[in-house]
């Protein structure tokens, strides 16, 4: 599945974090285009990484965190960000973050596991490493928001459908 430059990303947005993996298997079962970057085993890896740091509230994110003047103006971008479902594309992330796994079907059984977990989950919670501390309600719309932004970079079957409530 070569990187399709005329693919247009698509509008997703999710309620429950069951919507994310049934998403992801949907895209596993019937294949996708990118309109971005990372495959499907990527995006499922980045988006698992970030939701099992989040509820490890002692190795979190490896104590990985911007000074906390940044995260101070930070705290606007999260709000607009929660506000209007919208990440922006392109953020650098540091090497260690970067998703290595080359499986699909192994990164979405992750995924859904680490959906499963974050359902349930009801703190305590880790700092995000931009943002600080967030609650648990705040954490879980983070994740339903962060994993719209990159799983709308793989299109079903050369879709360009948008899913959720747009």
């Amino acid at each position: 599945m070569a990187q399709q430059n005329h693919v247009r990303r698509r509008r997703v947005r999710f309620g429950q974090p069951g919507e994310v993996a049934e998403e992801a298997g949907r895209l596993l079962k019937n294949g996708y285009e990118r309109a971005g970057q990372w495959s499907l085993a990527q995006v499922c890896e980045h988006l698992s990484q970030t939701v099992e740091a989040s509820i490890d509230s002692v190795n979190g994110f490896g104590g990985f965190l911007l000074p906390v003047w940044q995260r101070f103006a930070a705290k606007p971008v999260l709000h607009l960000m929660l506000v209007t479902h919208w990440i922006p594309a392109g953020v650098k992330l540091p090497a260690g973050a970067l998703p290595t796994c080359g499986d699909d079907a192994e990164a979405v059984g992750r995924l859904k596991r680490a959906m499963e977990t974050l359902e349930g989950h009801y703190g305590p919670w880790a700092k995000h490493p931009f943002f600080g501390r967030m609650s648990g309600k705040t954490w879980k719309r983070y994740h339903l928001i962060h994993s719209a932004h990159h799983l709308g970079f793989l299109v079903p079957g050369g879709s360009t459908e948008d899913i959720g409530r747009a």
